[in-house]
């Protein structure tokens, strides 16, 4: 039986477009994200509450060291924490063309929401800016807080 050769020049063309990522290329291929609160709502888990203006950094080309909690600081001191129920890891990622990172979604604990404890960052990318969202769930949504991130590479 012979392929019809439209056939296979599209099959090359789908797969061309369509990054597909090992993942331990996705490590070496990821940014650094410093991101500034500018909106938080709830205690993340009791242990504190978050404040417009508190800072984080945070390696996404290292997020297997992030084992047990997220700092965040203000100045030089350090101000707030959200605690871990696991280990960070990528659960998904979507580039634009250019191979740069667009989406992305970190999650700690639960990958579904099955009433356990776990901490979601969903991160937008724009060039050198984004935006990323922090939610923490038990059952329901408690606790929440929106990003503005510089992206490096």
């Amino acid at each position: 039986m012979k392929t019809n050769p439209v056939f296979l020049l599209l099959l090359f063309v789908v797969s061309f477009q369509c990054q597909i990522i090992r993942a331990e290329e996705v490590v070496h291929k990821l940014p650094v994200l410093t991101g500034k609160v500018t909106f938080a709502e709830g205690s993340f888990f009791g242990y504190s509450q978050l404040k417009a203006g508190e800072t984080m950094k945070l390696d996404l080309g290292a997020i297997g060291s992030v084992t047990n909690a997220i700092y965040f600081q203000k100045g030089k001191s350090s101000i707030g924490v959200i605690p871990l129920p696991g280990p960070l890891r990528i659960d998904k990622i979507e580039r634009d063309p250019e191979g740069n990172l667009h989406l992305a979604r970190l999650i700690s604990g639960s990958k579904n929401s099955d009433g356990k404890d776990r901490v979601i960052m969903d991160i937008l990318c724009n060039g050198t800016n984004g935006t990323m969202w922090i939610i923490q769930e038990s059952e329901i949504v408690n606790s929440v807080a929106r990003l503005d991130c510089q992206i490096s590479k």
